[in-house]
């Protein structure tokens, strides 16, 4: 049945997930004071993309997070956007929560690992048109990470089936879970002249029993701050992902959309 397939895009929880780090500081940095341990952020796209797979159906999202760092390295925080009901049967918004310890050590390598739980209130894959399990798409994956003046390495694992994926979510005929499901990626921030900063991303998901559902997913990114709160972005991003051709919208069996199809997508964020 075809309108499963809808249910097998990535949850984009874990891609933005990824990149939520980044604004930490690590241990041996740590804010002078107590209001800059805490970072918020909020953001306008033209389109929720995540590993290179479109989470609203072409549309704009709205997107917010907040995190603390503490001294010792320990950070933990949350992060939400909306999604669609298209491609997430019964799903509206997803929340992000994660919590995990950063710290440099010699010759300024970065070492960084994390547990992040991605939710999808009110989503489950029987509330798509054509029915199917009463199961949720929230699952939860370790990170580990590495990285070195603005280049960085990560493996996510799955703790749990990854997108609740298993033989009755898929109706692929294999009556295994996705458990032990892995992403790596990796990533360099390089610095241009007049504050731009050009982002290369290439990643990997490799669905662990169903790897007719594996993918590989690339991003280039130009940014630049407006000011000090205020920053543009342009990217295009894409993904190998022929399992995601063509896909059937959970709401109904009208529409259909390629959701790694490459495309460009525009972000204001604000941050504090």
């Amino acid at each position: 049945m075809r309108w499963r397939k809808v249910a097998t895009m990535l949850g984009g929880a874990a891609a933005c997930a990824a990149v939520l780090p980044t604004s930490i500081a690590f241990a041996d940095e740590a804010p002078a004071s107590e209001d800059k341990r805490w970072s918020a952020n909020a953001s306008v796209v033209s389109q929720y993309v995540s590993r290179g797979l479109r989470q609203t159906w072409g549309k704009p999202a709205l997107q917010a997070g907040i995190d603390y760092a503490m001294p010792n390295g320990l950070y933990f925080g949350a992060w939400g956007s909306q999604i669609s009901d298209h491609v997430i049967a019964g799903g509206h918004a997803e929340i992000d929560t994660y919590v995990g310890y950063a710290t440099t050590i010699a010759h300024d390598i970065e070492l960084t690992t994390g547990l992040y739980r991605y939710w999808y209130p009110g989503a489950r894959y029987d509330k798509a048109f054509a029915g199917g399990p009463a199961t949720g798409y929230g699952y939860t994956e370790w990170m580990v990470g590495t990285g070195w003046h603005g280049v960085s390495v990560k493996l996510w694992t799955s703790l749990s089936n990854y997108f609740g994926f298993d033989g009755n979510s898929l109706a692929d005929g294999i009556d295994k879970g996705s458990r032990g499901s892995t992403y790596a990626e990796a990533n360099w921030a390089v610095p241009l002249p007049n504050n731009f900063t050009l982002g290369l991303h290439i990643g990997h998901e490799h669905v662990r029993n169903h790897s007719a559902f594996s993918f590989t997913d690339y991003r280039v990114e130009l940014s630049r701050p407006i000011n000090k709160f205020l920053t543009l972005s342009a990217a295009l991003t894409g993904a190998d992902a022929s399992a995601y051709a063509h896909q059937v919208s959970a709401r109904n069996g009208a529409d259909r959309m390629t959701l790694g199809r490459r495309t460009v997508v525009l972000k204001l964020t604000a941050t504090y």
